[in-house]
Order: structure tokens, then C-alpha cells, then sequence
């Protein structure tokens, strides 16, 4: 059957409360007054998120419950991409994907999540989800979890919650470090298909400028759990001619279990001080990646298939400190994931095929935010988002849409001692396809005793269908 859809205003929705007890920032344990929030033991005292809020805020006084992975976690675990270093996270499901591995928060599937690189939207979704895989552990300073809906602040996709990854940078005067690591296993427990990472890092920090730059390449040949030995080689010449011998057993195992992979990644974040007020934030990303491996499709099908990505991101963003704490920044960012999928079945030509998807993102942001009346932090701004999708997949080829939204929030500090927070926000978007949508967001904090903190929050969150919903056409035989 073959199933092509088309734009309709549909849209998936959510109305969630969440309210969160907090002894000590995080652990049932006592706190002095000069403690901030505390994650699998480690201080955070002095971390400035940017997540929650959407703009900088010290960890310990957020009215958003804000989870951090510092770069001092990664390092203590050992992980190699953010799959990996998410997935120890409690409330996080990291599940095997189509491409890579792919993220549920809160029991939510992984299109309910919305992914950012330094506040920008990740695009190249397969099968719905982001590829975690894809950012390398050398390139990650943190990562802050947001759990529950975001769509006043972010728009669509953020139900779930929100997962931004912030990349590499430092204070140091001069940071550089190299790093290499080679394994494979005895053949006999399958090998560890000759692995190898390898990356560097440099960071130069001067008194009008800083940057920092990352390099990384990962490389496997993969393995196979279920190999085919010497002795099913000769079952499958001379078995057929035995009655009742089963076939298909031997053909199961030519699929690989692991691809083979060459990866490589780059990175550099710079900042450029004009003023001591006004300064320039730039930072770009590319990874390349070439993987193969062997599927077997029921009754016996062979099939090699090979993937070429080319996976770029990169943004600019001029910000200007005024008084009363307010700030003002523009923010661009360019977001493009181009996908060639080479599919070849052994011993045919009947479903050879060579298939490419390319989605492309413009997107705009103006943020103010502003201190009125001593006990007022209102933040108000635009966003402005271009989305495009090529694809052979789709019946004319092209998929374009736009959306443009407003946005606004006030954090209130009701009381100083004890302190009570609350922080009201709104956001109305509009969409080319889908029409418009107001999402609402309170959230509220209150803190009795210095030892223990209470945050509630109370959320519209919405999904509108992306373009894989709407258009592509795919083949479902079942």
C-alpha cells in the first residue's frame, strides 16, 4: 500500500503539571547557605544555564527545574557521544535507532523532544528522531535538560521537554589537549571491530577576543554477534540437497550487527569582545560520516546498504549588556543535513536504489530582557523560523514552510525572605501550514527554609507534523 500524506491542521497537544520537592537542590541531604544545586554529587556552584529561562541564569536560582551534565561529568564517565552520556540521566531513555540511537524523556517519544547546539534547533530527523550519536563527547562542555513543555519559549516540539547541548570553550589562557584511544577484541568474543578515536582540542583566551577549536575522528570496521563460519558456508552448498533442511537459518546471518564507520567532526566556537558592553558570539559545526552494513530481509534478502552524511551547523549572534540587568541579542543560525542512502540486494537489481534528503533551517531570533520595579525580569522577543526539505521521496521534490512567533515572560520576585518566585509566560505562533497556536506557561518557586526549595510549573505545549508526516511517500507491504 502506498500511503502519501498531505498538510492538515493537526497538531499534538499537551497540558502537563509538574511539581518538584527539593531538599538541598536536588538531594534529600542538608545545605548551607552558600550550597547551589547538586547532581550526582558534584558542586555546581557558580553554573550559569541558559536553557529554562532562555537567557543566563545561576543555576541555584532558576524557577525552571534545570538538570546540568558539566564537562567534568563526561570526562569522569568516559562516554564518547551524548547518547552515551545522557543515558545515565534519571527520567532519560536512550533506545537504539533507525540511525544511531535516539532519546524518550519522561516516557515521551523522541519527536515530542526538541534537541538544540547552543540554543539552535537540530534538524535532520530520521524516522522522527535525532541521532545522538552525532555529538562527540570532545565537543561538549554541558548539556541542560529541561523536563516538561517548553512551547512558550521554544514552540513546537518541546512537549517532552527540551535537551541543549553547549559546546566547548574556556577561560584559560591557552588550553590544549590530544586524546587517542585503538581497541579490538579476540575474534572469538566477536572482536570490537578495530575502533579508534581520536580527537584534539585548543582554546586561545585573550583579553579582546577567545575561540576555541575541536577536532574528531572515530572509525570502526563493525562486527557481527552471529558470524558465518567456514562450516555454514558448506551447509549452504550441500544442505539444499538434504530433505527438510532450513536455509533461511544460515541466510539470517549474513546481516552485520554493527556498521562500519569513518566519522569525522569539527568544531569552533570564538567570541569577539567590541566593547565592554558589546561583543559578538560565533560557532560552527561539521561532521561527516560514512557507514555501511549488511541487512537481511525476510524470506532472503541480502541487502548492502551505505550511508554519506553531511551534517552542518553554525550561527552568529551580537549581544549588548544594559542596565538593570537587561541584555539585548540577535541570534542567526543556518542548520543544513544532507543524506545520500545507497541500497544494493545481492545477487538482483530489482530494489537498487540511490536516495538523497536535504533539510535546510534559517532561523531568527531578537531577545530583550529588561529589570522594571526592582522585583521585575521581563524577557520579550521574536522568532522567525525557515524550514526546507528536498527529497526524491516526495512528490514534487521541494517542501517549504515558515513560521514567525512572539513571545513573553516575566519573572516576579513576590517575596525576598522567604523567597517566592513566579514566572508567567505566553507565546503566539503562526504558521504557514498550520495556522496559529497560543501556548501558556507558570511556573513558580518558593523557597521556606534555606534547606528546602519547592518548584511548580504548569505548561500548553503543542507538536505541529513535520514534513516526513506530511509528504513522504513510503512503501508499507504489512
Amino acid at each position: 500500500m502506498n500511503c502519501a500524506r498531505k498538510p492538515g491542521r493537526r497538531f499534538s497537544r499537551a497540558v502537563i503539571i509538574t511539581v518538584i520537592l527539593v531538599f538541598a537542590g536536588g538531594g534529600l541531604r542538608p545545605q548551607n547557605e552558600n550550597d547551589a544545586d547538586d547532581t550526582n554529587g558534584v558542586d555546581r556552584s557558580g553554573t550559569v544555564v541558559v536553557t529554562g529561562e532562555r537567557r543566563e541564569t545561576r543555576l541555584e536560582d532558576t524557577t525552571t527545574r534545570t538538570e546540568v551534565i558539566t564537562r567534568e561529568d563526561i570526562e569522569q564517565q568516559g562516554s564518547r557521544n551524548a547518547a552515551e552520556i545522557l543515558e545515565t540521566q534519571p527520567g532519560v531513555e536512550i533506545r537504539p535507532a533507525i540511525r544511531g540511537r535516539q532519546i524518550r524523556l519522561q516516557g515521551l517519544d523522541p519527536q515530542y523532544v526538541l534537541i538544540l547546539v547552543n540554543g539552535m534547533r537540530v534538524v535532520g530527523r530520521v524516522d522522527n528522531a535525532i541521532d545522538l550519536t552525532r555529538f562527540k563527547s570532545e565537543e561538549i562542555e554541558r548539556i541542560e535538560i529541561i523536563k516538561g513543555p517548553s512551547s512558550a519559549l521554544y514552540g513546537s516540539d518541546a512537549i517532552a521537554g527540551v535537551i541543549n547541548i553547549i559546546t566547548r570553550e574556556s577561560n584559560k589562557p591557552v588550553v590544549a589537549e590530544a586524546d587517542i584511544q585503538y581497541g579490538s577484541g579476540r575474534e572469538k568474543h566477536f572482536g570490537s571491530g578495530n575502533e579508534m578515536h581520536a580527537n584534539s582540542y585548543l582554546a586561545l583566551n585573550g583579553e579582546d577576543a577567545s575561540t576555541s577549536f575541536t577536532v574528531g575522528w572515530h572509525r570502526s570496521d563493525g562486527y557481527d554477534l552471529t558470524p558465518i563460519t567456514d562450516r555454514d558456508k558448506l551447509a549452504a552448498n550441500f544442505g539444499p540437497l538434504l530433505p527438510d533442511f532450513d536455509l533461511d537459518a544460515i541466510i539470517q546471518k549474513q546481516g552485520s550487527t554493527g556498521p562500519e564507520f569513518n566519522d569525522l567532526n569539527v568544531g569552533n566556537r570564538t567570541r569577539i569582545n567590541i566593547t565592554r558592553d558589546f561583543f559578538l558570539l560565533g560557532n560552527a559545526q561539521y561532521r561527516y560520516l560514512d557507514q555501511e552494513r549488511v541487512d537481511v530481509s525476510p524470506p532472503r534478502q541480502v541487502i548492502e546498504r551505505s550511508n554519506e552524511t553531511h551534517d552542518f551547523m553554525g550561527g552568529l549572534s551580537p549581544v549588548y549588556y544594559l542596565d538593570n540587568d537587561g541584555k539585548l541579542q540577535f541570534s542567526y543560525a543556518h542548520a543544513r543535513f544532507f543524506d545520500t542512502l545507497t541500497q544494493d540486494l545481492v545477487g538482483s537489481e530489482e530494489i537498487d536504489q540511490t536516495q538523497t534528503q536535504e533539510d535546510r533551517l534559517h532561523e531568527a531570533r531578537l531577545q530583550l530582557d529588561y529589570g522594571l520595579f526592582d522585583d521585575h525580569l521581563v524577557s520579550i522577543g521574536a522568532d522567525g523560523i525557515v524550514e526546507e526539505f528536498v527529497s526524491e521521496r516526495i512528490d514534487e521534490g521541494y517542501a517549504y514552510r515558515h513560521r514567525v512567533a512572539a513571545f513573553l515572560q516575566d519573572e516576579w520576585a513576590i517575596l525576598g525572605d522567604p523567597k517566592l518566585t513566579v514566572t508567567p509566560g505566553v507565546r503566539h505562533e503562526a504558521d504557514s501550514q498550520f495556522g496559529e497556536r497560543t501556548t501558556p506557561k507558570l511556573a513558580a518557586r518558593f523557597d521556606p527554609t534555606r534547606k528546602l526549595r519547592l518548584r511548580a510549573s504548569m505548561a500548553s505545549g503543542y507538536r505541529a507534523p513535520s514534513f516526513r508526516d506530511l509528504y513522504i511517500s513510503f512503501q508499507n507491504p504489512g
